[in-house]
Formats: C-alpha cells, structure tokens, sequence
C-alpha cells in the first residue's frame, strides 16, 4: 500500500475516533441525560422563551446562592446514600433505577441553602436509552418513596396504570401526564399544588431539618421545598402534553416573583437546573473564597469533557509521531567495524589490481559491481545477489530500452574479452562507456 492510498485508513480511523469521543460526551451522564426524553433541556428552552430568567448546572462548579430563585434538583437515583451497583449486562443496563449517585444529605443541604424543587425518579435507565415510554420501564414504587422517606417525609406512591390521565392546575388549567405517578402525605407535611390529597403531583413539603445544626437564614425562614413526584410534568418527554407548560412557566414565574423587589416586574434570580452531585451553593461573602486544595480538585480535570481532550490528544500526538517516523525513515545508524573493514579491504584489493597492471580482471570485477547495482536499483535489494543480474538487465533493456540493448551487448562482449594486460586508458575508456550506458537504463536520458 502507497503512502497516498494510506491517507483514507488513516482520515478513516481519525472520524472513528472523533466519533467515539463525542459520543461518549453526549451520552455521558449529565449531558446525556440532560438532553433525552427524560432530561430538563426542554423545560431550559421553554423558560428562556417566557423570558423566565434560567441557568443549568451539568457540573459540579460554584454556584451563588443569592443568585438562584429555585433550584431544580432531578433525582435519579432509588437508593439515596447507596453505592451505585455497576450493570454488567444490557439487560441490566435497561433494567438500572440508578443513573448516577447522590445522597440524603446532599438534597438537605440544597435544600437548606436555596428554594427547592425535588423532583422524584419515574422511569428506568431503559427510557433514556431505547428512548420508549413503557409501563416494564417504570421503577418500583419503593424506589420514589424510599427518597421522600430520607427526606423525612411518610408517604405512599401509586402508579396510575392508565395511558393517560389529567391533573387540575392553576387558573383552570390541566395537566396531561402518562402513565401518571403521585404520592399522598399527611396533611400537615405536604400542600398540594396540582392534584389532590391523595394523589400529588407537585406539592410544598416540610422537611424534617432537627438534624441540621447549621442552618441558614433561607432554612430558619422558609423549612420547605417543591415536591415533584412525576418528572413528566416538566420533562422532555411531556412538557408539551396539555397545558403543562403553561402550568409550569406560572408556577417558576409566581416562585420567582415572591422573591422579586417590591415593584419590579423582572425577578432578580434565576431557576437552576441542578444536576450536580455536589453541593456546590455559597453565600455571596464566600463566593471565591480560599479553601484547601485537595486531589479530587485535580482529577476533575480527566473527567469528561476533559477526559476527551486528553484522549484527542494523545491520538493526535501518536498520529503525528507516527507519521513523521514514516516519512523521515528511522534514524541510520553508524557505520559498523564489518563494513569499515570490508570498505578498506576492497580499496587494498583494488589498489593490488592497479599495481599488478591487471586492468583487464579490474575492469571485469567493476562492471559485476556496477550491474548488482543497476539490478538493486530497478528491482529492489532481492535481485542484488541472485547472480543472474547480467541476463536480467539485459533482458529489461531488450524490452524497456531497446535502443541501448546492442551497445550494451556489445561493451559486456568486449569486456569478456579483455586481457589482463590492457592499458590504463582503454581500461578507463570502457568504464565510462559502461557507467555512461548504465545512468541512460536507469533514468532514459
């Protein structure tokens, strides 16, 4: 394969590999979940269109508390304070209820700092990855109540087995959700917001925050969050079915607005979509402030997105060196003692020829050399000591250059002849004759 023909593999195995990055950064949680049936990308959009101030968080960077009006927080995660366990087969992968880890006090402490809504897991890792809605795909009705319990709430979930079912909003509005889940707390926990008593969808919720010794002036004011039991309602998925969006944008904007300086039409914070997993919210003085290194700092930097950087380029710095080894060819080595010694021993042989005045064996053993040659140079270094590089050289000039194949002939016959005895200039004469019908062969001068 020509260095030309080889550029396609290589341009191949480049968009491969690009492809498998990107991939791996859009399909890597949060980004992916972010943008599939089951994300929030939709309800991020639908708010910058109200012109409802709106901010997302994929990462885990540092976020102003005084900056966020209500912090959205999806749970997809049915064992809170529970290692994630690792699918081992697809099966298993579709089967998952567990997306990425988090923790009781990681939802307090978000909680603790900002306004928040909660938002309860639905649907199984097979929805965001065969991007289906089906009742096998739902989680088990353990798995949400086993989260509100660890926020220290009492309640059961149901499932609604109906495809469809409606949910009474504000201002005569309903709410259209599939395969519908909700949940029923004690009166003097929950107030539901859409839908009744015995079956919430979104509702405020009192906290159980006796374990929390630091709190802030937002917890000591306000003990109470946003408790979305099915993430249909704002979801990629069903935000566009009946009037949820209308019934959403009030909601945030009416959140947002009681946090508003008297008079002003325009809230000064914004709703975050939070995925992250740490914590991540300081107060205004604190914003910035020094803290204590520590390795977990560094190794965010060989996550994604990160970790694609590094991987691009690394490849590209194989590819480079890779390349140019092709192009320049290794280093050559030194000379070795063999063939110095080999070199000197042909020069004191040549030397001993010229002094004896046998010009004619001179002559002969130089045009054996000069034909091993002109064979290496049109046939490659396997036909240089086949001892058939006469015939094979004038067997390619019968047929390649045949206005050069009679004088050839006819100086190897003179040559054949030659006694030992020639003068030095007839001896130098067919040398240059020889030398001259060799550069003709080889370059068709």
């Amino acid at each position: 394969m020509n260095r030309q023909n080889a550029v396609f593999p290589i341009l191949g195995l480049i968009l491969v590999l690009v492809g498998i990055v990107a991939f791996g950064v859009l399909r890597s949680p949060p980004e992916g979940i972010f943008r599939s049936p089951i994300g929030l990308a939709g309800l991020f959009y639908w708010l910058d269109d109200q012109n409802i101030p709106v901010r997302s968080r994929l990462t885990n960077h540092i976020v102003r508390s005084d900056s966020v009006g209500l912090l959205v927080v999806p749970v997809h995660d049915t064992a809170l304070n529970a290692p994630r366990p690792v699918p081992q087969t697809p099966m298993e992968q579709i089967q998952s209820e567990t997306e990425y880890d988090l923790s009781r006090n990681l939802l307090i402490a978000k909680a603790n700092r900002v306004p928040t809504m909660i938002i309860l897991p639905k649907w199984r890792a097979g929805m965001r990855r065969l991007g289906i809605a089906h009742p096998d795909l739902l989680v088990g009705p353990k798995g949400p109540a086993s989260v509100l319990s660890a926020l220290g709430l009492t309640a059961s979930i149901s499932q609604n087995t109906k495809q469809f079912d409606t949910f009474d909003g504000p201002d005569n509005l309903s709410a259209q959700i599939y395969l519908p889940q909700t949940f029923q707390a004690s009166q003097d926990k929950c107030t539901p917001m859409i839908g009744t008593a015995n079956a919430m969808v979104l509702a405020r919720c009192t906290l159980n925050t006796s374990q929390i010794s630091d709190k802030t002036e937002h917890q000591r004011v306000q003990s109470s969050v946003l408790i979305l039991s099915d993430p249909d309602l704002i979801s990629n998925h069903g935000l566009h079915l009946g009037d949820n969006a209308l019934i959403v944008s009030q909601i945030l904007r009416a959140q947002l607005q009681q946090l508003a300086p008297e008079g002003k039409d325009i809230p000064p914070r914004s709703v975050w979509i939070d995925y992250g997993t740490r914590v991540g919210l300081v107060s205004g003085q604190n914003f910035g402030a020094e803290r204590e290194r520590t390795w977990t700092d560094i190794m965010q930097y060989f996550r994604l997105p990160f970790a694609a950087v590094w991987l691009g380029s690394a490849v590209c710095l194989g590819l480079f060196m890779w390349r140019s080894a092709w192009r320049a060819a290794p280093i050559q080595k030194e000379t070795s003692k063999t063939s110095l010694r080999r070199g000197a021993s042909l020069m004191a042989q040549a030397r001993l020829m010229r002094n004896s005045g046998r010009n004619g064996a001179l002559v002969a053993d130089y045009t054996r050399a000069r034909l091993t040659v002109c064979a290496t140079a049109l046939f490659g270094p396997q036909r240089a000591h086949s001892g058939g590089d006469r015939a094979v050289i004038l067997d390619f000039t019968e047929r390649n250059r045949p206005k050069f194949s009679n004088p050839l002939r006819t100086l190897l016959t003179e040559i054949d002849h030659l006694s030992d005895t020639i003068p030095a200039a007839h001896a130098a004469r067919i040398i240059r004759d020889l030398d001259r019908l060799m550069k003709d062969i080889l370059h068709d001068a």
